[in-house]
C-alpha cells in the first residue's frame, strides 16, 4: 500500500488505486519471476553441489533484487508472498532480502524454515545467525 501511495505523491497521479496497483504488480511480474527462478535454481545446484551453477544463480538472483529496489525501497513488499513458497530455497532468499525491512515476518519465515532437514534448514541457520549478530550485509 505504501508502494502505491508513494507513486501517487511522486508522479501526481490521477488514476484510481487498483489501477495503481495493477500498474505496479504488472510491471514487477517479471522481475519477481526471474527472482523465483534464480533462488530456486540456486538451490537446486546447491544442493547437488554445482558451485559454478550456483555462482551463475546468485548473479542471476542480485540482479533481479536489484532491479526490484530500482522499483522503489518499497517494491520489495512484492517478495513477502515468497516467504510461504514451496520451495525453501525461494522462502530463504526472500526472507533474507525482506529482513531489513520486515523483519519479524523474514525471521519467521527463516526459523519455520531451519526446522526443516537439508541444507536449506542449514542456510535458514546462519542467515538467522549471521543477522542476529550483526554480521549479515544486504546490498
Amino acid at each position: 500500500m505504501n508502494y502505491v501511495l508513494s507513486l501517487l505523491q511522486l508522479n501526481g497521479a490521477r488514476l484510481p488505486c487498483h489501477r495503481l496497483i495493477a500498474i505496479a504488480v504488472t510491471s514487477l511480474a517479471p522481475l519477481l519471476q526471474q527472482y523465483r527462478a534464480a533462488a530456486s535454481q540456486h538451490g537446486q545446484a546447491t544442493a547437488t553441489g554445482d558451485a559454478s551453477a550456483a555462482n551463475r544463480q546468485y548473479e542471476q538472483l542480485t540482479r533481479a533484487y536489484r532491479a526490484i529496489q530500482q522499483h522503489g525501497k518499497e517494491a520489495v513488499v512484492h517478495l513477502l508472498p515468497l516467504l510461504n513458497d514451496g520451495d525453501w530455497a525461494v522462502a530463504t532468499w526472500a526472507a533474507t532480502h525482506l529482513l531489513p525491512s520486515h523483519e519479524p515476518a523474514a525471521t519467521a519465515a527463516l526459523q519455520r524454515i531451519s526446522q526443516q532437514p537439508g541444507i536449506m534448514a542449514f542456510g535458514a541457520q546462519m542467515v538467522l545467525q549471521e543477522w542476529k549478530n550483526g554480521r549479515l550485509r544486504l546490498e
